[in-house]
């Protein structure tokens, strides 16, 4: 399920606002990052997303954990790391451009900040106070 951002509470902003790439930043360019993400409330094993799925999102914990593991080649999973809240995934392919290198799977009930790679892109050569975050 999704839902407009805001619809965040004030417990979700406290997670978010601590988070590295955010807690640095000017209120104006703070607004402008909260515009590119949307919340995603995924319910316990659901997938947030496939290696080789296209990289068109990072994302922010923001209540439960979640899992990001690879299959190896007899298809058993191993785990890379597990995320608890006010922690970041898939920023890393923010330059990129190319799928998902790992899988992304909730390990319980989990709320997420969906953050969209293009739109964040277009802000960071607007503002290079997000291109350094």
């Amino acid at each position: 399920m999704i839902n407009d951002n805001t619809k965040l509470s004030s417990r979700d902003r406290a997670v978010l606002m601590k988070t590295r790439f955010l807690q640095g930043l000017s209120p104006a360019s703070t607004v402008s990052m909260m515009q590119t993400m949307t919340i995603v409330s995924l319910a316990a094993r659901r997938q947030v997303f496939r290696t080789g799925d296209r990289a068109d999102a990072f994302y922010c914990v923001l209540g439960g954990y979640v899992r990001l593991y690879r299959l190896n080649k007899d298809g058993r999973e191993a785990d890379i790391r597990i995320c608890a809240p006010g922690e970041t995934f898939g920023e890393c392919l923010l330059y990129a451009d190319g799928p998902y290198p790992f899988h992304a799977q909730t390990a319980e009930n989990a709320t997420l900040a969906r953050f969209d790679m293009a739109a964040v892109r277009k802000l960071a050569t607007e503002e290079t106070e997000i291109a350094r975050a």
